[in-house]
C-alpha cells in the first residue's frame, strides 16, 4: 500500500473548512463583549444576537457532533456548574437568578462542545487559526476608533471604547492574545506564526491600555503556559523569556506613564482595590455559611464581588464551595493522566498544555475577578474549551487521522516495502494500550 494512498484521502480532510462549531464561536466572541457596550445602539439586538449564537453551538454541538456525552473532566465540572445554577432557587429572586446563571452555564456548555467537537490536533489547529483572525478583527477596530478619536477612545486615563468598561475590554484581549499567541507558538505556516506574533504584539498594547491588571494577571498566566513545551528547547525558551524581558524594560524606558491606562496600571499595581467587596461577600456568607445566598445581585443584575471563589461560597455556601474545588481536584488529575499518554504517544505536545493554559487562566483571573461566573463571557467560554479538551487529549490520540507533524515523520520512513504503514499500524496499536490504561 502505498503512502497516497494511505493518505490521500486523509490530506484532503484536513485541508477542509474550519469546524462550524468554531465558526460560530467566532461569531461569540465579538458579540459577548459588544453587548455590553451602552453607547452602542442596538444593544437589545446584540444580546439577543449573543444568546443565540450560544444556543446554536451547543445545539449542533449535541445533534451533529454527539456532545452529549460528558467525560470525567467536564463532566464533573458541570456538575458543580448545575449545583450552582441551582442555588439560585433559594435567592430571594429566583427567576432572575435562574436566567442569569443559567446564561454562564450555557456558557460553559459552548466551550465544553467546541472542545469535545474536535476531531484531530489538525482540526484544532484550524480553529485557532479562524479564532485567532477574529481576534485579529477585533484587535484592529479597537485600535482604528482609538487612532481616530483618542478623546473619546479614553476614560479616566484607561482605555474605554462604545461605553464599554476597561476591566471588560481587557479580560476580553486576553482570552483573544492568548488564542494569537499560540498560533504565533507553535503553528509550523510562517505567514500564520507572522500573524500570530503580530496581532499578539497589538493585544499587549490593548491590555496595557486598559490598565487592567487582573487582565495582565491572566494574560501572563496562558502565555506561561503556552511557552512551556519550549522548557525542553532551552535556546528557544530562554529566548522568549529574554524578548519578554526585555520588552518589558524597554517599554518602562519609554515612559510608560504617557501611555493609556499604564500608568495607572504601574501606580496602582499592589493598591488594595477589592477588600471592601471582598468583606461583603464573606459577610453574605457567614449569614449563610451552609447554602449560600442563592444568587448575589442588586437588583435585576448579578453582583460581583471581584473573586469566584468568595462568589461561590457566598452564593452555595460550603458545599458548593467543596464541590467547586472537588471538581478542579478532578480536573487536575485527569490533566496529568493527559500529560502521561501525551508524554508516551506521537500526539501534538502543545495540546495538552494549550488545555492547561485555557483552563488556569480564567482561574487565576478569577482570584480579582467574578466575570467568568457571570453571564455570558469569553472567559467561561474558555474555561469549558479548556476543560472539555483535557478530555479530548487520549481521544484525539487515537485518531485515525495523524497531523501532518507526524505525516512528515512517516514519509521520511517510508520505503517501498510499505515500512510507514507498518509504523502508524504499530503507533495505534501503542495508542489503544494506553487508552486501556487511562480508562482503568
Amino acid at each position: 500500500m502505498s503512502y497516497d494512498e494511505c493518505y490521500g484521502s486523509t490530506l484532503t480532510e484536513m485541508r477542509a473548512r474550519p469546524n462550524i462549531l468554531f465558526v460560530i464561536a467566532g461569531a461569540f466572541l465579538l458579540l459577548a463583549p459588544l453587548s455590553s457596550a451602552t453607547a452602542l445602539e442596538g444593544g437589545t439586538a446584540l444580546k439577543i444576537a449573543r444568546l443565540a449564537t450560544t444556543l446554536l453551538i451547543v445545539t449542533l454541538g449535541v445533534v451533529f457532533y454527539r456532545c452529549f456525552y460528558l467525560r470525567p473532566a467536564f463532566g464533573s465540572f458541570m456538575a458543580f456548574v448545575f449545583l450552582f445554577v441551582l442555588a439560585a432557587c433559594w435567592s430571594t429572586s429566583p427567576a432572575w437568578g435562574l436566567f442569569h446563571k443559567g446564561m454562564f452555564a450555557l456558557t460553559v456548555l459552548c466551550g465544553g462542545c467546541l472542545g469535545y467537537s474536535v476531531r484531530d490536533f489538525e482540526d484544532l489547529r484550524k480553529g485557532m487559526r479562524w479564532l485567532s483572525m477574529v481576534a485579529a478583527l477585533a484587535a484592529f477596530a479597537v485600535a482604528y476608533f482609538y487612532l481616530k478619536n483618542p478623546a473619546q477612545a479614553v476614560r479616566g486615563d484607561r482605555l474605554s471604547l462604545w461605553g464599554m468598561n476597561a476591566n471588560t475590554i481587557g479580560q476580553t484581549a486576553a482570552p483573544l492574545w492568548m488564542f494569537c499567541l499560540y498560533l504565533g507558538l507553535h503553528e509550523r505556516s510562517r505567514w500564520w506564526k507572522a500573524v500570530g506574533f503580530g496581532v499578539s504584539l497589538l493585544l499587549t498594547l490593548i491590555i496595557l491600555g486598559t490598565g487592567s491588571r487582573a487582565a495582565c494577571v491572566m494574560a501572563a498566566t496562558g502565555g506561561f503556559f503556552l511557552a512551556l513545551p519550549f522548557i525542553k528547547r532551552p535556546a528557544i525558551f530562554a529566548l522568549l523569556t529574554v524578548t519578554a524581558i526585555a520588552g518589558m524594560v524597554i517599554f518602562q524606558s519609554l515612559r510608560p506613564e504617557e501611555i493609556t491606562g499604564v500608568g495607572r496600571m504601574s501606580e496602582d499595581l499592589l493598591k488594595d482595590t477589592r477588600s471592601g467587596i471582598w468583606s461583603y461577600a464573606i459577610k453574605q456568607f457567614l449569614d449563610s455559611p451552609v447554602i449560600g445566598q442563592g444568587w448575589l445581585h442588586w437588583g435585576t443584575r448579578s453582583a460581583n464581588v471581584m473573586n469566584i471563589y468568595l462568589h461561590t461560597i457566598a452564593e452555595t455556601g460550603v458545599f458548593g464551595g467543596v464541590m467547586l474545588f472537588a471538581s478542579l481536584a478532578i480536573v487536575a488529575l485527569r490533566m496529568l493522566k493527559m500529560f502521561t499518554i501525551a508524554a508516551r504517544s506521537n500526539i501534538d505536545k502543545s495540546t495538552p498544555f494549550l488545555a492547561l493554559a485555557f483552563m488556569a487562566a480564567p482561574l487565576v483571573h478569577g482570584l480579582a475577578e467574578s466575570a467568568t461566573f457571570l453571564g455570558t463571557s469569553i472567559n467561561a467560554l474558555m474555561l469549558g474549551f479548556g476543560i472539555a479538551l483535557i478530555d479530548r487529549i487520549p481521544e484525539m490520540a487515537q485518531s485515525k487521522r495523524p497531523s501532518f507533524r507526524h505525516i512528515d515523520r512517516i514519509r521520511k520512513s517510508t520505503t517501498s516495502s510499505g515500512r510507514g504503514v507498518v509504523v502508524v499500524r504499530l503507533r495505534k496499536r501503542s495508542n489503544r494500550v494506553q487508552l486501556r490504561q487511562l480508562h482503568k
